[in-house]
């Protein structure tokens, strides 16, 4: 099952009660301070009236070259757009009132993330935006279409994993084949990524709960 997006608020205005509600409604919202932030989120949302916000982001850029950073100001100055961006924010939005931009422009930029960030699965890296997996030793394989969506998808899913139907619906195949349709697929992403051990899979299976990656670091 797809979890929601995970979104880390950091905020140096009075007015935000009805932005988070609003964005509660789509996103796990994280309310706190900079010295806060959770090891993998999604994206990353500074509510500003100012360019307070530049410190923020030249702090996080240190560590983070990947996480969207997206500034939703009060303040309509170029100039201060202009310099968040230069800091190495990600979008610069400035109509608090309205909520259907920031929600497209917040989802726009966590799928690009999602779909470049490189993932280390147990001892391979996996690129997806050159669906490229790499190994500890530094060899380099592609993953084909299929093995590709399933992986994107087994990612995205989280700890919690996906049914054998959601994987079926995620390469495009009709559910009402038989189980031993996906485990050809499962069986050829893992000759893939050499899964082999029993005992710390990449991809491991359970009855309830389907398949999952247990050892995703994000």
């Amino acid at each position: 099952m797809l979890l929601p997006p995970t979104i880390f608020v950091i905020n140096d205005t009075t007015d935000i009660n009805s932005v988070l509600g609003k964005l509660k409604e789509k996103y796990n919202v994280i309310h706190g301070k900079l010295d806060e932030l959770p090891k993998y989120p999604d994206c990353t949302l500074v509510l500003t009236s100012d360019v307070k916000s530049v410190p923020i982001i030249k702090t996080i850029r240190n560590t983070n070259t990947y996480l969207p950073i997206v500034v939703y100001s009060t303040n309509d100055n170029e100039a201060c757009e202009l310099e968040n961006i230069t800091a190495g924010a990600t979008d610069f939005i400035t109509n608090f009132s309205n909520i259907e931009i920031l929600h497209a422009k917040l989802q726009r930029d966590i799928t690009r993330y999602d779909d470049n960030l490189p993932r280390v699965l147990g001892k391979v890296v996996w690129y997806p935006d050159t669906s490229k997996i790499v190994f500890d030793d530094g060899t380099k394989i592609i993953i084909p279409t299929k093995g590709r969506q399933l992986l994107m998808y087994l990612i995205k899913c989280g700890p919690q994993g996906a049914s054998v139907n959601e994987l079926l619906t995620c390469i495009g195949i009709n559910i009402e084949c038989e189980t031993h349709t996906i485990q050809m697929h499962i069986a050829r992403l893992r000759a893939k990524l050499n899964d082999y051990s029993k005992s710390a899979p990449l991809i491991e299976y359970r009855k309830i709960g389907g398949y999952r990656i247990p050892h995703l670091v994000k």
